[in-house]
């Protein structure tokens, strides 16, 4: 069937061709030829050329078209898919790669399933209704679904997902195809019609949308491109822009891998149970007015999309859920309040880059909110994280401390979860006295001691419970009973968890050190913990820049660096692009108590004087260590230099090429020499060693034999003697004795 209808339609274009040649070189044969020449189907294949469309675009195709789709929509098999909609066998519409110019909208019959139109170019005349799209799915028992303005209320009610709304089609593919609505109307309706796809077509110069789905089900929409204006982005029109890419009136439906390029809304989503994926949105930025995403109602799912420019905005978040995104130039979430309700909303492990924006942004005010979780996205440039879960620590002296979580949690106003603890530089068994969170207002707790003291405070407002930051510190802590705060159960306060332990002072290190970071820190570190067991252990390291106009050049980046200090288990906290002199704004805002280094004077050329430490020695808060000698970043340099070429040569022999390690051609030649000079003295040396072995073995076997000889001759000989005395005595007794 398959290569029947290839065969076919190769046999229509060389006629098309012929034909086209005949017209230019006869104007009789152009009067005697006719459409109804070429071939209109072939099984279910069926060609709208053959009915007299142009496939140039200069004559109007709207009634031959419309004829190839109503003869395929009557080819049915007296099968039914859903019930009323008739199957038919997977008729297909072929337009054979031509542009064909229409006038009002080509209709698909209502009632028709399994078919399929594919191949070719749509493109609106002039005289084309602004109200109508290239092709409708679109039944005359079917309302058109309204569009909504961006700004009104979104009835959820309307919503609810029914299994007996009317369904008029089902099973109908669009592919391959073109949508040029020539900046008039728009590209495809799409109305109670189940089990819809969509996929590898091209939508361009809708002012309406690109397409738009009203009721139905499982319209899948895949492998698209859609702009108002062809551009790659930046156009000098962008403000201008007015249409809607895509517009999901309906429920269940997938849109993924699309593209959408211009156009002032890239989707708008009015139907529930939706899922968005892989879509990038650069069709208008937001400082121009533009939407990336509109979410208008609920149960909605946006995983691994592209805002580029532009933001995802809901409308009373209900059960929505957005991860793993990535939001460009400023892109970011906005919860826009218009009944003042939200509730299942989850935005997690999103990257946002940009400038000066707050991540995740409130527009109104939300009165009902329930089940938010914000949290776990990352930030890069001025984009300022939101999150639902915040954490700050408190510093000072006396009975009360307050910390502000305006900068931190998108509802600062609704913390329903408080976890502190307290650390105090008594040591006393019975702990502080009487301690509790006092007050809520706002954003700000309010916490009170029982007594004067030196405190460090931290404090969690989120709606879970999570670990204060100093749980990596040595702390004597005992968990508290109402009975030893001083308040009962009935207390009005939000005093969940209690912890009290040591005082924990705040010792800050600072570091530009390059390689070899965990054996000098280790040392370093362990000596602070020995003179200030109950530490905070703060380390501060300078960036590349600072380091290298002021120290040398590093072996190791700044973020590598970062990363070693993070790893090492002594260090608290790690304070990136640190100054390399200190002052008291650097020592506040960090809680320092004291900068601990040896008490050697440490001068640069920053300008400083003779000693950068000579701010922190004045107002009394530096501390010596112990320096250690013969453990430097210089001294580890010195043992690579040492044996330079031996390193080179292994990793020549490893597979690294001159280029990567930084040598000359004769530099690699003589290495390569040398080595091979060194493995042959060392091959003949071996060999030597094996020869001069196996001597020794034979001269030690020749020993061996020598001295077994020898000893044999003596018995021999011993043995002769013995015998011959013998024997020479009784000759003597013998000649006496006559």
């Amino acid at each position: 069937m398959v290569s029947q209808e290839v065969h076919c339609s190769q046999k229509q274009q060389k006629l098309y061709d012929f034909k086209t040649k005949l017209h230019q070189h006869s104007s009789h044969s152009r009067q005697l030829s006719s459409s109804s020449d070429l071939v209109k189907s072939s099984g279910r294949v069926f060609y709208p050329i053959g009915y007299g469309a142009d496939p140039s675009g200069a004559q109007d195709s709207t009634e031959a078209i419309m004829g190839a789709v109503t003869d395929a929509s009557l080819i049915g098999n007296g099968q039914q898919l859903l019930p009323g909609v008739n199957d038919l066998g997977g008729a297909i519409v072929d337009l054979q790669g031509g542009s064909f110019r229409i006038s009002k909208p080509i209709v698909i019959p209502a009632n028709s399933g399994n078919l399929v139109i594919q191949s070719g170019t749509l493109r609106a005349s002039t005289t084309f209704p602004s109200d109508g799209y290239l092709i409708e799915l679109h039944s005359p028992n079917s309302l058109k679904p309204s569009t909504t303005a961006t700004n009104q209320p979104h009835d959820v009610l309307t919503d609810t997902k029914t299994r007996n709304e009317p369904i008029y089609y089902e099973d109908i593919t669009f592919r391959d195809i073109l949508f040029d609505s020539s900046n008039i109307a728009g590209g495809l309706l799409i109305v109670d019609s189940a089990r819809t796809r969509v996929n590898n077509c091209f939508f361009l110069h809708f002012v309406t949308e690109g397409i738009l789905v009203g009721r139905g089900h499982e319209t899948f929409i895949s492998s698209c491109f859609m702009g108002e204006i062809p551009t790659i982005g930046g156009d000098q029109h962008e403000r201008d822009f007015l249409g809607t890419a895509i517009d999901l009136a309906s429920n269940d439906n997938a849109v993924t891998d699309v593209v959408i390029f211009s156009a002032a809304i890239g989707m708008v989503l009015r139907g529930q149970a939706n899922m968005i994926s892989g879509v990038h949105c650069y069709n208008k930025a937001t400082y121009f007015g533009g939407i990336g995403i509109l979410i208008k109602t609920g149960q909605i799912r946006v995983d691994s999309c592209y805002m580029d420019y532009n933001s995802i905005v809901i409308q009373d978040p209900l059960q929505v859920h957005i991860s793993n995104g990535f939001f460009l130039g400023g892109g970011n979430i906005v919860l826009k309040s218009v009944t003042g309700r939200i509730s299942g909303l989850s935005v997690v492990n999103n990257m946002f880059s940009g400038d000066s924006k707050n991540v995740v942004e409130v527009d109104g005010e939300f009165t009902s909110i329930d089940q938010v979780v914000i949290d776990q996205n990352n930030v890069k440039g001025g984009m300022r994280l939101k999150s639902t879960v915040g954490k700050l620590a408190v510093t000072g002296s006396g009975t009360v401390w307050v910390a502000d979580f305006t900068a931190v949690l998108v509802f600062p106003n609704r913390i329903s979860h408080v976890q502190y603890s307290v650390y105090n530089g008594a040591w006393a068994e019975g702990g502080v006295g009487g301690h509790a969170v006092t007050n809520m207002l706002s954003a700000v707790i309010r916490s009170a001691l029982g007594y004067p003291a030196f405190t460090v405070g931290t404090i969690t407002g989120t709606p879970e419970v999570r670990p204060s930051r100093s749980s990596r510190t040595r702390e004597r802590s005992s968990q508290c009973s109402n009975a030893h705060t001083g308040y009962g159960p009935n207390c009005l306060t939000n005093l969940l968890d209690l912890t009290i332990g040591a005082c924990l002072l705040g010792v800050f290190i600072s570091w530009s050190e390059d390689i070899c970071v965990h054996t000098i820190l280790i040392l370093v570190a362990t000596t602070s913990l020995q003179r200030f067991p109950n530490t905070y252990l703060l380390v501060g390291c300078c960036n590349d820049e600072v380091t290298n106009s002021l120290k040398g050049k590093t072996v190791m980046t700044d973020t590598e660096r970062y990363e070693s200090l993070r790893h090492c288990k002594w260090v608290d906290e790690v304070i990136p692009d640190a100054p390399w002199v200190m002052d008291q704004e650097f020592i506040d805002k960090h809680q320092i108590d004291y900068v601990a280094h040896d008490s050697l004077p440490y001068a640069d050329v920053s300008g400083a004087g003779n000693d950068v430490y000579e701010f922190v020695k004045s107002i009394g808060r530096f501390k010596e260590t112990k320096r250690t000698e013969g453990i430097s970043t210089s001294d580890i340099i010195m043992r690579i230099v040492k044996d330079y070429n031996n390193y080179v040569m292994r990793n020549l022999d490893r597979g690294y090429s001159r280029r990567d390690l930084g040598v000359s051609y004769v530099k690699e030649k003589r290495l390569r020499v040398n080595m091979s000079l060194k493995k042959l003295h060392e091959k003949v040396k071996k060999q030597q060693e094996k020869v001069e072995e196996k001597f020794n073995t034979v001269a030690k076997n020749a020993g061996m034999n020598h001295n077994l000889w020898v000893e044999n001759a003596d018995r021999l000989v011993a043995g002769f003697l013995e015998v011959f005395e013998e024997g020479f005595h009784k000759m003597v007794r013998f000649s006496y004795t006559h």
